[in-house]
């Protein structure tokens, strides 16, 4: 079935752009080790440096919705249902195997923003958990 509104197309046309299970956990290993962790100039920077051809401007893109996405559930539990535990520094540990389940899970809009069905995803990385195991 096509999408019939804007938001509709707007989230196909996201979920239809390749994210692999590495260039998310890339992405993500990437922005964790820079000093000036939390600003999204810097993730923005990051991910374009690692993504440098004008062909992966589309990847870029979507990789930085889909870690947009995933900072969404972490921040808000109650919405989400599900909580991170934080270390004492205030940083989540983000496993491989969820990552892997962001980069591949579809996204939805809730309240016009990218999210994720979390119950799904999290089912997804619980199954992707044995391919990470040596994290």
């Amino acid at each position: 079935m096509a999408p019939d509104t804007d938001d509709e197309k707007y989230i196909s046309r996201i979920n239809s752009i390749e994210v692999t299970p590495d260039d998310l956990i890339r992405a993500s290993k990437a922005t964790a080790e820079y000093e000036g962790k939390g600003s999204f100039e810097a993730t923005i920077g990051i991910v374009c440096d690692l993504f440098p051809d004008e062909a992966d401007r589309d990847k870029r893109q979507a990789i930085m919705f889909r870690m947009g996405a995933l900072a969404r559930i972490m921040t808000d539990p109650d919405s989400a249902g599900v909580t991170f535990i934080r270390r004492e520094d205030g940083s989540i540990n983000i496993s491989d195997a969820l990552l892997a389940a962001v980069a591949t899970e579809p996204m939805i809009l809730v309240n016009g923003r990218e999210w994720f069905n979390v119950p799904s995803l999290m089912k997804k990385a619980r199954r992707l958990e044995p391919e990470f195991d040596d994290e």
